[in-house]
């Protein structure tokens, strides 16, 4: 956690802690104590009234003392500006103190920012060697992304794979094919390496043999920060309620991984699989989509890593670590 003492230091931190450069948008820094809670960000296409309540119920629900609202203007400065003083109002109502109303026009290295009610100015700084990016970095294995659709085309659906043969649909959820599956994929993890396709059509039927393997598949989480990141790579190669499982799976993994923004882009990209088979919404995916709308303590959802991670255990005799 990076502690935010002047606001030149907490417009440099922005990208490292959502995890993306934001643009034309308005970013939120929570602090408690001097000591950074989250960051959310509210783009053009969001800037109503809902959007302001969420930050607000942001605020409240994490206990903050005070924000930080950073307006990044781009070419809709006065609909951004005018959304950051209507943020920073309803915080101050809500009780939660306004540390500071930053205006910039893009968050970049050496360009100024101006504090709206003070005056006060100050330059960017180098967003790639602020704590709060190289902390990101370290700790999850993600560096800052150049925007938030940078990070959607992650979950870009490519050619599904062909189906493995009836027979061995039937058998992959054995405790050998099984143990087999989960081995892979925690090579692939600990490896850094793209999984195959001969890996992703055997992880979609193993998802597919019973009720447990999903939770299973959670426990790919002690294997590594890339464990949401191989998911994905695998739930674009799917189609309909698989797609929605492995999407969902890889929404934990990410949130719990340090990578809120992709978790996000993971269910909303699972919503819209949902829709389009004609699905029912998982209770996971549910209980995700609130997880991360009220910003909950990733180590609340360790639980599920940890379980499925006993279940590799107990049912394929494998032991995932990182």
């Amino acid at each position: 956690m990076q502690t935010l003492t002047r606001t030149t230091n907490t417009v440099t931190a922005i990208p490292g802690l959502l995890g993306y450069i934001p643009a034309e948008s308005v970013a939120i820094a929570y602090v408690r104590d001097g000591v950074y809670l989250l960051a959310a960000n509210v783009t053009a296409e969001q800037m109503n009234r809902p959007g302001v309540d969420h930050l607000v119920r942001l605020a409240l629900t994490q206990d903050a003392q005070s924000v930080y609202v950073v307006a990044v203007a781009g070419d809709r400065a006065g609909a951004v500006i005018q959304f950051a003083e209507k943020v920073a109002e309803k915080m101050a109502a809500a009780g939660v103190e306004v540390a500071a109303i930053a205006h910039t026009f893009a968050i970049t290295e050496g360009a100024r920012w101006t504090d709206r009610r003070t005056g006060n100015t100050g330059e960017i700084g180098d967003l790639y060697s602020h704590p709060a990016a190289l902390e990101r970095l370290s700790s999850y294995g993600f560096p800052i992304a150049p925007s938030r659709e940078a990070i959607e085309t992650w979950f870009a659906p490519v050619e599904p794979v062909a189906e493995l043969p009836t027979a061995e649909q039937l058998t992959i959820g054995d405790r050998e094919p099984g143990a087999k599956v989960l081995r892979e994929l925690a090579e692939t993890i600990t490896g850094y390496a793209r999984p195959s396709d001969e890996l992703a059509a055997r992880t979609i039927a193993f998802l597919s043999a019973g009720s447990d393997t999903r939770d299973v598949l959670l426990g790919l989480g002690k294997a590594g920060t890339g464990a949401g990141r191989v998911l994905v790579e695998i739930a674009n190669r799917a189609r309909g309620i698989a797609r929605v499982q492995l999407l969902t799976v890889a929404a934990v993994l990410l949130y719990t991984g340090g990578n809120p923004p992709a978790a996000n882009i993971a269910i909303d990209q699972a919503h819209d699989e949902t829709a389009a088979s004609g699905e029912e919404t998982p209770v996971l995916l549910s209980l995700m989509t609130t997880a991360v709308a009220v910003a909950l303590p990733p180590n609340r959802l360790q639980r599920l890593i940890n379980t499925g991670a006993e279940a590799a255990s107990t049912d394929y005799g494998i032991e995932f670590d990182a």
